[in-house]
C-alpha cells in the first residue's frame, strides 16, 4: 500500500482523515479514506500499488465478489442486462455513428460493448483486466478484445491508433492514478473525439456511509471535482447528466490553456451533508425493514428490499 501526502487533484499537503472503517462491500478489508481541505477531492489512503491493483482487477474483483467461478456461470448473469442496457445508448447518440472508431476501458462482461456495436453498426474495441469477464466478452459476445489493464494496453503499443469515441462506465474512481489515465486517453484520443464517463456522484449517494466507502474506489468525485479532475488534463465537458445511481459526463480536448482555480469553498461541507442525509435515511429504513421483515422468510426479505429499493429509486428519479 502506498501513503498519499499530497491531493492528487490539486497538490495541496492540507489533507484530512475523513473516513475509516471496514469494506462491508465485499473485501472485509479495512478502508481509510482522506479528503483535501482545498478541492474537496476524497482518496483512498493509503492505496493499493500498481501491482496489487492490476492483481485485483484481473482476477479477484469481477468474478469472485459475485461468486461466479465458470465461463457459463458468467455468461448466465448477462442475461437479461442487452435490454436494460440499451437505455444507455441516449449518452451515446450525439457522437457516434457507423464510421466511429470506439474503445471501452473496463468492459465487465461486454454486454454494452455489445450493445453499442449492434445499435451503431460501428467498430467497438474493449480493454477488460478480468481474466474470466474478458473470455465471456470475447467467446460469448464477439468482442475485440485486449486482456489486461488500460496501462497493460498502452505499453503494449496499443497507442498508435486514434479512436473518435472512448468510453467508461463505472471504472474511473477504480483507476488508482487517474492523472496518468487521462494523459493517456488523450493521446489515443482524436482532436475532434469525445470521452464518456459514468461514476458514482458522491453528492448523491446511494448507500450509507458503510457500504458507500470501499476498497475497490480509489477515488469519490462530485460534479465540480470531477470537472476539476478532467480540465487539469485539457479536457471541457459538454454535458453533464446527474442521474439516480451516478453522474455520466461527456468532454473533449479543451483548445489552449485555462487557469484553474482548485479552492472549492463550501464543497466538503455539501459531501458532508449528503452523506449525512444517506446515512439518516437508511437508518430510518433499516429500523423499518426490521419491523416489518422479522416474522418474513428469507426469499420474502429478499422480494421485499427489491421492492423498496425500486419505489424509492423512482421516487429519486420524479424529483429530477
Amino acid at each position: 500500500m502506498i501513503k498519499i501526502s499530497e491531493c492528487p487533484l490539486c497538490g495541496s499537503k492540507k489533507i484530512e482523515e475523513f473516513y475509516k472503517g471496514v469494506d462491508n462491500y465485499y473485501s472485509g478489508k479495512f478502508a481509510e479514506y482522506s479528503i483535501c481541505s482545498n478541492c474537496s477531492l476524497i482518496f483512498l489512503n493509503p492505496r493499493p500499488t500498481e501491482e496489487e491493483h492490476k492483481n485485483w482487477y484481473e482476477l479477484v474483483f469481477q468474478d469472485k465478489r459475485r461468486n461466479i467461478a465458470t465461463f457459463e456461470e458468467a455468461v448466465a448473469r448477462t442475461k437479461g442486462k442487452y435490454d436494460k442496457k440499451l437505455k444507455q445508448l441516449k449518452y451515446f447518440e450525439n457522437f457516434v455513428n457507423k464510421n466511429s472508431q470506439c474503445l471501452e476501458i473496463g468492459c465487465g462482461w461486454g454486454t454494452l460493448a455489445k450493445v453499442v456495436k449492434d445499435k451503431f453498426n460501428c467498430e467497438v474495441n474493449v480493454i477488460e483486466p478480468s481474466k474470466l469477464a474478458a473470455k465471456v466478452a470475447a467467446g460469448h459476445f464477439g468482442l475485440n478484445v485486449f486482456q489486461g489493464n488500460f496501462n497493460d494496453f498502452i505499453a503494449q503499443g496499443h497507442n498508435n491508433k486514434k479512436y473518435d469515441f472512448i468510453y467508461s462506465y463505472h471504472v474511473f474512481e477504480h483507476i488508482s492514478d487517474p492523472n496518468a489515465f487521462l494523459e493517456k486517453v488523450k493521446n489515443i484520443l482524436e482532436p475532434n473525439g469525445k470521452l464518456l464517463l459514468a461514476l458514482p456522484n458522491t453528492l448523491n449517494p446511494e448507500q450509507p456511509s458503510e457500504r458507500l466507502f470501499h476498497i475497490d474506489h480509489c477515488f469519490y468525485y462530485t460534479p465540480q471535482t470531477i470537472e476539476l479532475m478532467l480540465k487539469k488534463h485539457g479536457f471541457n465537458i459538454i454535458k453533464l447528466w446527474e442521474c439516480v445511481v451516478d453522474m455520466k459526463i461527456a468532454c473533449e480536448i479543451r483548445e489552449g490553456d485555462e487557469k484553474i482555480l482548485y479552492e472549492n469553498s463550501g464543497e466538503q461541507k455539501k459531501i458532508k451533508q449528503a452523506i449525512s442525509r444517506s446515512d439518516r435515511k437508511y437508518k430510518f429504513l433499516r429500523t423499518i425493514r426490521k419491523i416489518i421483515y422479522s416474522p418474513l422468510s428469507g426469499q420474502s426479505r429478499e422480494r421485499g428490499n427489491r421492492i423498496i429499493t425500486n419505489i424509492l429509486r423512482k421516487i429519486r428519479q420524479a424529483r429530477k
